[in-house]
């Protein structure tokens, strides 16, 4: 679900990155709510635009938003250590910090 604040009575229209839009209306206070197309898969850095027309059929400018990625990454995976190894080595998501805790 996406929500926000727009003025009272009008139509918002979110635009998702393969063209895709859904609509809802916003209520007395200024707020809406629009349930993301089951069929739309975001992800984190993507970009959706959200435009809100009024009763007079004025339509805003577009608002970009990306979203932010909330999904953990898979755990690492450390390559086999062998007594006196001076390093440690494995793979993990491109970007992620790893933390090596020794006991």
């Amino acid at each position: 679900e996406i929500s926000g604040k727009a003025e009272p009575g009008s139509t918002v229209v979110i635009t998702f990155p393969d063209g895709q839009t859904a609509e809802g209306q916003v209520d007395s206070d200024g707020n809406y709510h629009i349930v993301v197309p089951t069929n739309e898969h975001l992800k984190g850095g993507d970009h959706i635009s959200v435009t809100s027309t009024d009763t007079s059929g004025n339509t805003s400018k577009a608002t970009i938003i990306t979203v932010i990625d909330t999904t953990a990454p898979p755990a690492p995976t450390i390559n086999p250590i062998k007594e006196g190894a001076k390093e440690i080595s494995g793979k993990a998501e491109p970007g992620s910090t790893v933390v090596i805790t020794f006991p």
